[in-house]
């Protein structure tokens, strides 16, 4: 029985094939032009881009919350991970906290991906007018690469 199955699983697969390609041959020949018209290289900068302005975004929501919970006491990565799935805090794409998530947090903050200072009493305090610099270039490039790519339209 299951060698049937698989049979026809393949059958369906080659007819997909054949549909699929008479489609495309009908769409070019009727001029139609295939393909994705925008530049890889530049759609994945710009998917870089986009990712680290919202990760610089997410820390500047987060950080705050988490200093607040140094400040009641709690030091460790999962004290802090519970406190956070405790007060409905989720992470960034959702999800519930987890060690590696407070961990990676906290070193983005003291690798200088983000300007904070660690002060022992007040937890983590920004230190600079533009917290952010590596989300304020990333939106700057992105703006840069819109204005060029509508100016060669």
């Amino acid at each position: 029985m299951l060698h049937l199955y698989a049979a026809l699983a393949e059958k369906e697969r080659r007819q997909i094939s054949e549909r699929t390609k008479v489609a495309l041959a009908a769409r070019k020949q009727r001029g139609t032009k295939l393909g994705n018209p925008s530049n890889a290289t530049e759609a994945a900068t710009t998917g870089r881009l986009v990712q680290m302005a919202a990760a610089e975004e997410f820390a500047a929501r987060a950080l705050p919350i988490i200093a607040s919970l140094q400040k009641a006491g709690v030091t460790s990565y999962r004290g802090l991970a519970a406190a956070l799935n405790s007060r409905g805090v989720r992470t960034a794409r959702g999800g519930r906290w987890q060690v590696s998530n407070v961990r990676n947090l906290l070193t983005r903050a003291t690798k200088g991906l983000l300007i904070f200072g660690n002060n022992p009493s007040a937890g983590w305090t920004i230190m600079s007018a533009s917290p952010f610099p590596k989300a304020v270039h990333c939106l700057r490039v992105l703006h840069r690469c819109q204005r060029s790519k509508d100016a060669s339209l």
